[in-house]
């Protein structure tokens, strides 16, 4: 059993790490902590890496399962978020493709973190014929598993780019700052298109070595 923890728009290389596993779960019932991407991630702009975090009703003094965090919609994030990923991915190769489902997406208010995050995953797989399996966590298993480190914790800002090897592709704006190494699946979307499933697969090998040495 191999069991994550899902989060906001997950990096390339998260999703690569799923193909070399089976029976994957989704981890719900453990403490949130900070300086983790489960509110946030991480997309190329025109002049280097842009942060795009969804606000949490608590903020960093929140202590809570999870599953019970909810998403703070007094600020308008869902617009910024937006107006972020269409201005980086706007000449794109595949933005005319995709850039509707984002438009959609963002007018669902969402209650929790959770419920946004699975969706996205869920439907990331679906629109782009990712050829992987996830089911959920029961909360019966949280008993069995909540102190056990296994990969929650595995994907963080502070090492996505330097963990393992990154695979590498044409993007926008890489003649201007070069290539950012490992960014959210946002970035993959729009600039590999249905190319992705078979990019991520072979990275899964290159990633698979890296991870085991």
């Amino acid at each position: 059993m191999y069991i994550i923890e899902n989060q906001y728009f997950s990096s390339f290389n998260y999703y690569s790490d799923l193909y070399n596993n089976t029976n994957i779960k989704i981890m719900e019932y453990f403490k949130w902590y900070k300086m983790s991407f489960l509110n946030r991630c991480i997309i190329s702009g025109a002049n280097g890496p842009i942060n795009l975090t969804v606000p949490i009703k608590g903020g960093r003094n929140l202590k809570a399962l999870y599953n019970e965090v909810y998403i703070d919609y007094s600020t308008d994030w869902q617009k910024q978020h937006l107006r972020a990923i269409m201005s980086s991915y706007a000449k794109s190769p595949y933005y005319e493709y995709y850039y509707w489902w984002f438009e959609d997406l963002y007018k669902i208010k969402f209650d929790t973190v959770l419920n946004l995050n699975n969706y996205i995953l869920m439907e990331v797989l679906s629109k782009l014929k990712l050829d992987i399996e996830i089911t959920n966590v029961s909360a019966e298993m949280n008993v069995d598993i909540i102190n056990t480190p296994g990969n929650l914790k595995k994907w963080l800002p502070n090492n996505y780019k330097t963990l393992c090897s990154n695979v590498k592709y044409l993007q926008v704006f890489e003649d201007k700052i070069g290539f950012l190494p490992n960014l959210s699946i946002i970035d993959g979307i729009f600039n590999l298109g249905p190319q992705l499933n078979l990019i991520l697969k072979k990275h899964a090998e290159i990633l698979k070595t890296d991870l085991n040495s």
